[in-house]
């Protein structure tokens, strides 16, 4: 990925005599803004910049996916747009996924709780640990 380089600062001398006023006001706000934005790209954007989640949910489910036993997860994400499995591993080897596993999930009467009601692709009766990856907006 391409680096972000380093932006041409906004200096009121480079501009016209009656403008210097205006474009010092502005610069300081648009200045202190491109250092703060090459900032962040320059390798300083990771998962605690973002309303995004890595869980993982310990899951056993019928042949139909609903869970055997109750399954649900807290999360400090906030307006929860999905849930993608990233990672599924069965308690031995011949319980490897039939397809990419989908979670269908709501929330409960309990903030930031929410309850998993189907989870398709897995084998069923077996049990998994999947690590989910919850993406807020």
């Amino acid at each position: 990925m391409a680096k972000i380089n380093n932006i041409k600062r906004i200096i009121a001398e480079d501009f016209p005599k009656e403008d210097r006023v205006l474009i010092e006001k502005l610069s300081y706000v648009l200045n202190n803004f491109m250092s703060e934005v090459v900032n962040a790209f320059d390798k300083n954007i990771n998962f605690s910049n973002l309303n995004q989640e890595i869980i993982s949910i310990v899951a056993q489910v019928d042949q139909n996916g609903n869970p055997i036993n109750s399954i649900s997860f807290q999360t400090s994400v906030s307006n929860i747009q999905g849930l993608i499995v990233i990672n599924a591993l069965g308690s031995n080897s011949s319980t490897l996924v039939t397809s990419s596993p989908f979670i269908t999930y709501s929330p409960t009467s309990t903030s930031k709780v929410y309850s998993i009601s189907n989870i398709k692709g897995l084998v069923a009766n077996s049990k998994y640990t999947l690590k989910v990856l919850i993406i807020g907006n």
